[in-house]
């Protein structure tokens, strides 16, 4: 509840000088995990080390942008896979009186939260909750929290949609999108049941929900995709996706390592990159502005090879969370824990927030789902093991 209040709710309320809590909550996590009696170290998390460590001494040895922001933003871009994997590896235990007391915050907060969000209706900034895309996340972690740990009821999901509504008020395209396909999966969609994917009813269901999905971001895909970068002078956004192809295919194997594209540190110090290829000659990239507003250019940074890598890393989690299904057979863990790979997707099209405070928060509950559900596999087979052992 601490992250939820300080690191997502009222995180932009606060001043300069306290928005370092995200990391801090990442620094007391590892801190509590290598202290911890039961520590361990699993092997997925060694090979991140190892591999985020190589590009740190990779980016070390050839350098584009200088050693601070190089050192700013490999700390920057280790965030969220550090809080999944230490919260992943430590044995949090959530009483039924627990899981109450956070749904029933989500409930409360978001009650708390919807007179704010009528009163900037369609304002350019949202109070204290600044940018209307920052509180169109927030509701939409609230509302997928409140469902995990709910107990999930009919009327459970039913609150955890209403939440997310509130999200709306945002005016933002990306949350119409998801919170689309949030209402789809979570009403319409039962994976008990084995489809055939090409009939006249199932075609119809998703032609109907793409097309509402694309009529809410379409606005958004027709500005900064089709006339913004059809205008000579090309906006920030599509000209970063644009050159982003460019600069991989001079830098294919490993990219041009930390700091030195569409990352808040390029930002903050301005990377030579920019010159390289004379994209500061760009009107908005010029003046140093939305040069971090999306999280898939910066794959640039890591070439092919940290591509492959964090496809891996998403592939692994749809795989746990297969095997979570086929042996708990929980239909909304299973929707819920997809559901939040659609975010992460969505959000990184548009937006950085999966090293932001808000995509920090998410990977915790997401590492909480699965090792939640993993642990109750592990008590299945440890069952059955004791079963057969007595006779």
């Amino acid at each position: 509840m601490f992250t939820l209040t300080f690191g997502v709710i009222f995180y932009n309320s606060m001043g300069k000088e306290f928005r370092f809590i995200d990391e801090a909550i990442i620094a007391f996590l590892v801190f509590y995990w290598i202290t911890n009696p039961k520590f361990e170290l699993n092997n997925e998390f060694l090979i991140f080390i190892g591999v985020a460590l190589f590009y740190l001494l990779y980016t070390l040895m050839y350098p584009i942008n200088i050693e601070k922001a190089i050192w700013m933003d490999f700390f920057m871009q280790i965030k969220p896979y550090l809080a999944f994997y230490t919260v992943y590896q430590l044995d949090f235990t959530f009483h039924k009186r627990d899981k109450r007391k956070i749904s029933t915050f989500c409930l409360i907060a978001a009650v708390l939260i919807l007179p704010y969000g009528l009163l900037y209706f369609g304002h350019h900034r949202m109070g204290i909750f600044y940018l209307p895309a920052h509180f169109a996340t927030m509701m939409e972690i609230l509302g997928i929290t409140y469902l995990i740990f709910s107990k999930k009821r009919k009327k459970d999901i039913i609150i955890s949609i209403l939440i997310m509504s509130i999200g709306l008020l945002s005016l933002r395209s990306k949350i119409f999108g998801f919170f689309t396909i949030y209402l789809g999966v979570l009403l319409f969609w039962d994976p008990h049941k084995k489809y055939k994917i090409f009939t006249f009813r199932n075609i119809s269901i998703f032609i109907i929900f793409i097309s509402v999905a694309l009529y809410f971001v379409w606005d958004k895909i027709n500005f900064y995709f089709i006339v913004g970068s059809s205008r000579e002078n090309m906006m920030a956004r599509p000209f970063m996706y644009y050159m982003a192809g460019t600069i991989l295919y001079d830098y294919p194997l490993f990219g041009t390592g930390f700091g030195s594209y569409a990352s808040y540190a390029s930002s903050v110090f301005y990377s030579p990159l920019y010159f390289m290829y004379r994209m500061n000659e760009n009107y908005e990239i010029g003046r140093n502005l939305y040069v971090v507003d999306a999280f898939y250019p910066s794959f640039v940074q890591y070439g092919f090879v940290g591509i492959s890598l964090f496809i891996l890393f998403w592939k692994k989690r749809y795989n746990e969370i297969k095997q979570l299904y086929k042996v708990t057979h929980n239909t909304t863990i299973y929707k819920v824990s997809i559901l939040i790979i659609i975010f992460f997707g969505i959000e990184s099209f548009v937006d950085n927030t999966f090293i932001q405070n808000r995509g920090i928060m998410m990977m915790m509950i997401f590492a909480i789902l699965l090792k939640k559900e993993m642990s109750s596999i592990d008590t299945i087979h440890y069952s059955k093991k004791n079963y057969y052992k007595s006779y």
